[in-house]
Formats: structure tokens, C-alpha cells, sequence
């Protein structure tokens, strides 16, 4: 989603951010560095938390959709 970067950092300078300090993006957009600011305590510092995804729905249920992140690797 090459257009997310350039529209995440637009938002950050709307609401006065520091990009470099508060925008996660490519190889740093992962579960475990998520979970690392969040240990850390510095998660709860954000005032918005903003996912770039793909919505599954998985055919056999589409009760229970899921989130998928991009894998440029796959690409």
C-alpha cells in the first residue's frame, strides 16, 4: 500500500506528531514491535493508533473476519 506512508505522515502533521517518532511503517509495522511499545508502556502514550490492513472474510465463516498485514516478501 504504497500511499499509506504518505497519508500517515500527512495525519501526523496535522496533529503536531513527530513522524519519525511516531509512525511505524514497512519492516517496523509488525505484531512484535506492536507488543514491544506496548510492554514498554509507550503505546499508551499515542493518541490514535491507526492500522493500514486487509479485511479477510473467510468463506466458511463470515462471522469472524480477520486482519492481514502486507508481507512484501509474498509480493
Amino acid at each position: 500500500m504504497p500511499d499509506t506512508a504518505t497519508e500517515l505522515a500527512k495525519i501526523a502533521s496535522l496533529l503536531h506528531s513527530e513522524p519519525d517518532k511516531s509512525l511505524f511503517l514497512g519492516k517496523d509495522a509488525n505484531e512484535t514491535h506492536l507488543k514491544q511499545l506496548s510492554q514498554s508502556g509507550q503505546l499508551r502514550h499515542g493518541r490514535i493508533l491507526s492500522f493500514a490492513t486487509h479485511a479477510l472474510l473467510p468463506p466458511t465463516n463470515q462471522g469472524n473476519p480477520c486482519l492481514s498485514g502486507w508481507n512484501p516478501a509474498l509480493s
